[in-house]
């Protein structure tokens, strides 16, 4: 049953064609930009703590709730029959804190109509005596969205306004979107996959505030196979595109884990950190606080082990990027962030490339790759080794793209960025080959190195268990000396070359396993038949001279 709603006033949403066409075309196409830009909208309110209640598990109700300064009937009004204005401009006695403004009010509630076309708004503006309740009616998008290029100018949907008693405890707004059960975005949120984070009981805030984001990234990292995000179910799905993108903190300890970049590169990453604690803004999405999920190096696949690479901190790289000053036109542009290498895939892939934020807020569905473009004929392994970060800070607002999925590339200011960037990224890349090439020697130094322990160990059993019981050893090579004095019968050298797998000392009882001994089963053959060979011939020189040779043979062919 419908819920009666007594207005006093109530007017049309007229759009122009070209922010539909935006809206509909995907202006909210990746899996939690709806929500988003009703979060970015409780930021420019000034609000210190944003909740979400997505209604689980029906989702039929979401609710978005703030403790900011409000709105009233006046800019109501005004934001719907003036959609995408700024309020910063026509109002700028509301925007007094140090929080730049990422949002446009009408924009905004506009990307309700992908949740729901049933929009209840109740806000309790500052300063002032009564709180305000408006209810949009957006059903017509759902009814014309398909036909809206035919049109100059289209109804989005109603406004009811009414005023409503205020207590003093009223503050903030919340925007109730209804009937989510019908809509596209119920679709997302409601499917089925992975399930990792350990959310708290009853929806209520987490006792510890950011451990269960942590824990979330850690279990997305180390799970097998859980290459891309949308592998999660639908409400992990939105709570990480929410995270990445929103202005909020980073994790506890990111996004780089100890131990890794030099006190520059640190500098900088600090730097990034207080601006991020400076905005004062936090996210609850059903009781987890939203933490910027960026962990970095990730979790290192089980096939390389943490020890197979002692000089770890040395091979991921951490650079600073910065770019200042004027692009075609005069107009300023200044940007700051990292560029981060690690000897591994990045895992989710999502966070792989150079993501670029503008005041705070991240542009696109994922990491921006465009960054990487001027990259041609590079090794693509590396493209999936490297992230970061670009945060500008001066200039773009006009190259944005009105559907924050990217920046208009042909904009003077972006192409100024684009340049500038791509050639920190270039000698980033150069750098990163060094440390890539440098890794996966050091990686093969320690496969060898263990490969020749299981090699020694083996070739000890097999001694053991004939009963020879010869003292077995590891050696790195053969020593010309070794070769010089076989005899096959007081010293064999199997194959008598420098790259010899065992040196067996009948005088000394000492079997010499080589690195070269890399597949053990050679070694414990050529340690078998020596023994054999000794046991039952009267004199087993010539036939383990012809042995050694044969082996010799058998080896290059293998080879």
């Amino acid at each position: 049953m419908t819920e009666a709603f007594q207005a006093e006033d109530k007017f049309d949403i007229n759009v122009a064609l070209k922010v539909v066409r935006h809206i509909s075309s995907g202006i909210y196409r990746d899996r939690a930009g709806s929500l988003r830009e009703l979060v970015s909208n409780c930021f420019d309110a000034s609000a210190t703590d944003v909740f979400i209640d997505t209604g689980f598990p029906r989702y039929d109700r979401i609710v978005i709730r703030d403790n900011g300064f409000g709105i009233n009937e006046r800019l109501i009004r005004k934001a719907f029959t003036q959609v995408g204005l700024s309020l910063k401009v026509t109002d700028p006695d509301l925007y007094r804190s140090n929080r730049p403004i990422i949002g446009k009010f009408g924009i905004g509630f506009l990307a309700a109509a992908h949740i729901s076309h049933d929009v209840w708004i109740r806000s309790y503006p500052k300063g002032e005596d009564y709180g305000v309740e408006a209810k949009l009616d957006l059903e017509p998008y759902f009814l014309y969205k398909d036909s809206v290029e035919t049109f100059d100018q289209f109804k989005y949907g109603t406004v009811q306004l009414r005023k409503i008693e205020r207590s003093r405890d009223d503050v903030g707004t919340s925007v109730e979107l209804r009937g989510v059960r019908i809509g596209h975005f119920y679709r997302i949120i409601s499917g089925k996959g992975l399930n990792l984070v350990r959310w708290p009981a009853g929806g209520r805030r987490e006792q510890r505030p950011g451990e269960a984001m942590r824990a979330f990234v850690e279990a997305i990292q180390s799970t097998p196979n859980l290459l891309y995000v949308d592998r999660l179910s639908g409400r992990e799905q939105v709570l990480w595109h929410l995270a990445m993108s929103c202005p909020v903190e980073y994790l506890d300890g990111g996004p780089l884990r100890p131990g890794y970049g030099d006190e520059e590169a640190l500098k900088l990453v600090s730097e990034l950190q207080r601006y991020n604690e400076g905005f004062d803004f936090r996210i609850w999405y059903d009781g987890v606080q939203l933490r910027k999920p960026i962990l970095l190096p990730t979790t290192q696949p089980p096939s390389r082990g943490g020890a197979e690479d002692p000089d770890l901190p040395e091979s991921v790289l951490v650079r600073p990027i910065s770019v200042a000053g004027e692009a075609r036109g005069k107009k300023r542009v200044e940007a700051k962030g990292y560029l981060f290498y690690q000897p591994w895939r990045i895992v989710p892939a999502e966070t792989r490339g150079l993501y670029p934020r503008l005041a705070g807020v991240g542009i696109g569905n994922t990491f921006e790759n465009r960054f990487l473009s001027y990259l041609t004929g590079e090794n693509p392994v590396l493209r999936v080794q490297i992230s970061g970060e670009l945060y500008v800070l001066k200039g773009l607002d006009d190259a944005l793209n009105l559907d924050r999925s990217g920046f208009m590339e042909l904009d003077p200011e972006y192409v100024y960025l684009a340049e500038q960037s791509g050639a920190e990224v270039r000698a980033f890349f150069a750098n990163a080959k060094n440390a890539y090439a440098r890794s996966r020697r050091t990686r093969a130094a320690a496969q060898l190195e263990a490969s020749h322990a299981v090699a020694v160990e083996e070739v000890r059993k097999l001694s053991s268990r004939i009963g020879q019981n010869y003292a077995v050893k590891g050696v790195p090579s053969v020593r010309p000396s070794d070769l010089e004095h076989v005899d096959f019968k007081e010293k064999s050298v199997y194959p008598a070359t420098e790259k010899a797998l065992v040196v067996v000392d009948h005088s000394e009882k000492t079997v010499a396993v080589t690195s070269a001994a890399s597949e053990d089963k050679w070694a414990r053959i050529a340690v078998y038949v020596d023994y054999l060979l000794g046991k039952y011939l009267e004199d087993p020189e010539p036939a383990r001279r012809e042995f050694a040779r044969e082996l010799r043979r058998i080896l290059e062919s293998v080879d």
